[in-house]
C-alpha cells in the first residue's frame, strides 16, 4: 500500500483504520485533529503503539504522578536515552526502564495498552482535519510493542465519540473553571461513585477542567463526563476562564460560599477512599 491521506469528514477514522486492518499493513496513521495530533503505529493491520503527539506528559511523569518510579529513577533513564542518542539509536524510555529494572514487562505493556486505547479513543472523536498513512515502521528492535484487536477498541470509541460531542456542547473551552454551585440542598440525596467524589473533590473555583484532567490522574474522557454530569445536576457551575485574571473574592457566585452540607459530605467522602 502506498501512501495515501484525505480529510477525517469525508473518510472517517474507523472506517481508515478499518482499511488497514484488512489490508494488512504496517505503517504509522498520522491523524491531525482540530484539537488533538495522534500517531497510531501498525503492523500487519494491527495496531501495536500510540501517542497523541500534543499529549501533556510523556510516560515518564506520568509514572512519577501514579508512584510507579521515583523522579530520580526517571532522570537516570533519561540520561541513559540521551547516551544511546548520541550513537544515532532510538529507545523509548518505557524500553529503557524496563531493562534498568525500576518497572516490569506487564507494567510497560499495560501503560503502552492504554496509550493505544486513549490515543484511538481522541483520534475517532475528531469530526475536523486531515489523516495521513506512511508505510513502512523504523523500530528500534529493543522496543516493547503490544498488538491489540482494534474492534472493540472502534466500537468503545464511537461510544466515546458520540459522548464527547455532547461533553464538547456543554464545555466548550477546558480552559473554564468551575466552582461547587450555592443552589445545593444540604439535606439532598447525592449518590457518586468514588472516582466521582475524587474529581468534585477538586473542583474548587481555581482549578481550570484541563488543571483538574492533570490533578486526577484518571481518564481524560471519564473526567470530563463526570464534570459534564456535575454541570448537569446543578452541582457546579462555571466561574471564569483561567485567562481572565479575577481577585479571589468574586471565584464563588455573588461571594457566597458553597453549602457546608455539600462540603461535609465531599470531606466526608475524601477521608473513607
Amino acid at each position: 500500500m502506498l501512501a495515501f491521506e484525505g480529510r477525517i469528514d469525508e473518510l472517517p477514522i474507523p472506517e481508515v483504520i478499518h482499511i488497514i486492518e484488512i489490508g494488512r499493513k504496517t505503517g504509522m496513521l498520522i491523524i491531525e485533529g482540530a484539537h488533538e495530533q495522534v500517531t497510531v503505529y501498525f503492523k500487519d493491520g494491527k495496531v501495536v503503539y500510540a501517542n497523541p503527539t500534543y499529549q501533556r506528559e510523556r510516560i515518564g511523569n506520568i509514572m512519577v504522578k501514579q508512584g510507579v518510579v521515583t523522579r530520580e529513577v526517571i532522570n537516570k533513564a533519561l540520561t541513559r536515552q540521551r547516551q544511546i542518542r548520541r550513537r544515532n539509536e532510538r529507545v523509548r524510555i518505557g524500553t529503557i526502564l524496563l531493562e534498568m529494572g525500576a518497572i516490569d514487562r506487564e507494567q510497560l505493556a499495560n501503560h503502552i495498552s492504554s496509550q493505544i486505547t486513549e490515543s484511538i479513543y481522541i483520534s475517532m472523536a475528531e469530526k475536523k482535519g486531515r489523516f495521513k498513512f506512511l508505510p513502512g515502521l523504523d523500530l528500534s528492535p529493543r522496543d516493547i510493542f503490544v498488538e491489540m484487536d482494534i474492534q472493540d477498541i472502534i466500537c468503545e470509541g464511537m461510544y466515546r465519540a458520540d459522548e464527547w460531542e455532547k461533553i464538547i456542547d456543554k464545555l466548550p473551552d477546558f480552559g473554564d473553571i468551575y466552582a461547587l454551585s450555592t443552589n445545593i440542598s444540604d439535606d439532598g440525596d447525592i449518590k457518586l461513585a468514588n472516582d466521582e467524589w475524587k474529581i468534585l473533590s477538586l473542583i474548587n473555583g481555581r482549578r481550570s477542567i484541563n488543571a483538574i484532567i492533570e490533578k486526577a490522574r484518571l481518564d481524560k474522557f471519564e473526567v470530563c463526563k463526570s464534570i459534564y454530569n456535575f454541570v448537569q445536576l446543578g452541582l457546579i457551575k462555571k466561574t471564569i476562564s483561567e485567562y481572565k485574571k479575577v481577585p479571589v473574592e468574586t471565584i464563588y457566585f455573588d461571594n457566597l460560599k458553597p453549602k457546608l452540607g455539600i462540603v461535609r459530605r465531599l470531606i466526608d467522602h475524601i477521608r473513607g477512599m
